[in-house]
């Protein structure tokens, strides 16, 4: 799945004081209270050191442009932009405005500096000169001016993720803010509303005539996923608890992977911000048995909240498709009042929430406070277990980032709520997965392919190691939002943003 924020309860927040039950009771009492969801929700818990769940492994992985897996979003993925790759107009020498500052942050993210008016929105002189030297390193014809041919070599350029990763690699502890810079008003503005998705065409806006085929469409789809999953993640699995010897993965072999995704992070943003080695029953946590154990303590109202909160992921997540289909922000106070009774649907029995509650329980991976929850279940089939091991990893150095984010950064993005939050949180997470993927692709793996596959790594024939496009990882589709913030931002804010707390460098 994409960005999972659902929420769940953890010992302490079953304990909560009266207060905050009493908030937790009238949220699931009246769902037509506006502008309140699980992401606000979590930002009043989150004031009492409470973070939330982040759920990984699930999300469909038939992305296309701009959230395909190889490719960035950063210009093509901007609506905005979308009129230059079409050789339709260019940015030239003279204007001025949002598209002249991303023009002038892709080329400070490339080093073609700007020393003295820097990022400003005004194309002029020195902006003029730092793309026509960018076109003549490319070989490219230098107009002077951002028009198709260039802003495709940028694209291509950002694709690589090359620029991403020496940003990291350039970092001074002893100088965090070099190469930042402060956000004027505008720049805010931009970055912020960068956040939410896209809709198909620039400016499109839900149409509230169309609310009934949207929420029918949802409620299928929901319908389908929900059904999917407890088949696959509960009902096929419960029966495999009864023989943990053989059925469960060894802690070992759990550990090297997760700590080989943690290892290979640490080499390229150790500088920034560090956490501890993954250890099982410490830091690594069975899932399984977590999820029924938390799910004893909660009550009637605590249980429905949990599954309203699980409906509300996959509505984002696993119905991603519909949205743009509708111009429907899920979040949109039109698209929240027709989705309500739909939501609603699916939590109206005992059955239905516990069935919601069997999904989280076999939910493949998760995240909260520095912990990572996964499950343990192997393979017959050695091959598989090796690919599992893989995945692991891969997965591991997602929920590992998720562990760096700085505790202010998670402040103000739990603080924010909706696309926003579910952006700051979860996208951007995966854009620093992706750079890290970028930086040790399959073939750069070769030295930690013992320590990956650990009891069933061949020393006699070893196999090749699986592609990560070949796993069952997917790719979280806010990445997109968040590069397109990085444009707007710049990578050096970004990172400086995420790992140390300085949002005022990302529109705080």
């Amino acid at each position: 799945m994409d960005f999972k924020e659902d929420y769940q309860q953890k010992e302490d927040v079953v304990s909560v004081n009266q207060e905050q039950q009493t908030q937790q009771n009238s949220y699931v009492e009246d769902q037509s209270q506006q502008g309140v969801d699980e992401a606000a929700w979590a930002a009043k818990i989150h004031d009492g050191e409470q973070e939330a769940h982040h759920h990984h492994g699930m999300e469909r992985r038939d992305r296309t442009s701009p959230n395909n897996r190889d490719l960035s979003a950063r210009l093509r993925g901007d609506n905005e932009l979308t009129s230059i790759f079409e050789g339709v107009g260019t940015v030239k020498k003279g204007d001025r405005g949002m598209d002249v500052t991303k023009l002038q942050q892709v080329l400070v993210d490339m080093k073609y500096q700007l020393p003295v008016y820097g990022v400003d929105g005004k194309f002029e002189d020195e902006t003029l000169a730092a793309l026509e030297l960018f076109q003549a390193d490319e070989g490219l014809t230098v107009s002077g001016e951002l028009d198709s041919d260039t802003i495709q070599a940028m694209d291509a350029r950002f694709d690589e993720r090359t620029d991403y990763i020496t940003a990291a690699e350039d970092f001074e502890e002893e100088a965090p803010r070099e190469g930042t810079r402060a956000l004027s008003e505008e720049d805010q503005t931009a970055a912020l509303t960068s956040l939410n998705p896209l809709s198909n065409a620039e400016g499109a806006t839900f149409d509230v005539q169309k609310a009934d085929d949207y929420s029918n469409a949802i409620r299928d789809q929901l319908a389908d996923v929900i059904a999917e999953f407890h088949q696959d993640l509960y009902a096929d699995l419960a029966p495999l608890r009864a023989d943990p010897e053989t059925n469960f993965h060894e802690d070992g072999d759990i550990e090297g992977a997760a700590n080989a995704g943690k290892d290979v992070t640490d080499q390229l943003y150790g500088n920034l911000n560090t956490g501890p080695a993954f250890q099982m029953n410490v830091n690594l946590i069975d899932q399984w048995k977590d999820q029924e154990d938390r799910q004893e303590l909660l009550n009637d109202t605590q249980k429905k909240m949990q599954a309203v909160a699980l409906v509300k992921y996959l509505i984002d997540a696993n119905c991603d498709e519909i949205h743009p289909e509708y111009n429907a922000d899920p979040y949109g106070a039109e698209e929240s009042k027709a989705l309500r009774p739909i939501i609603e649907s699916f939590v109206d029995s005992e059955e239905k929430i516990q069935t919601l509650l069997d999904i989280d329980t076999g939910w493949k991976g998760v995240q909260q406070d520095g912990i990572q929850y996964l499950q343990r279940y192997k393979d017959p089939n050695n091959e598989a277990n090796r690919e599992k091991m893989w995945e692991l990893f891969h997965v591991s150095i997602h929920e590992y980032i998720h562990t760096l984010a700085n505790s202010e950064y998670k402040r103000w993005a739990y603080g924010l709520g909706g696309s926003e939050t579910h952006t700051l949180i979860e996208g951007f997470c995966e854009f620093f997965t992706l750079n890290v993927r970028a930086k040790f692709p399959t073939s750069a793996l070769a030295s930690f392919q013992q320590q990956v596959e650990g009891s069933f790594y061949d020393a006699n024939t070893p196999q090749a190691i699986p592609e990560v496009e070949s796993l069952d990882v997917g790719l979280y589709r806010s990445n997109a939002e968040a590069e397109r913030m990085v444009g707007i931002i710049g990578i050096k804010n970004a990172q400086l943003g995420y790992f140390q707390g300085a949002v005022d460098l990302m529109g705080r």
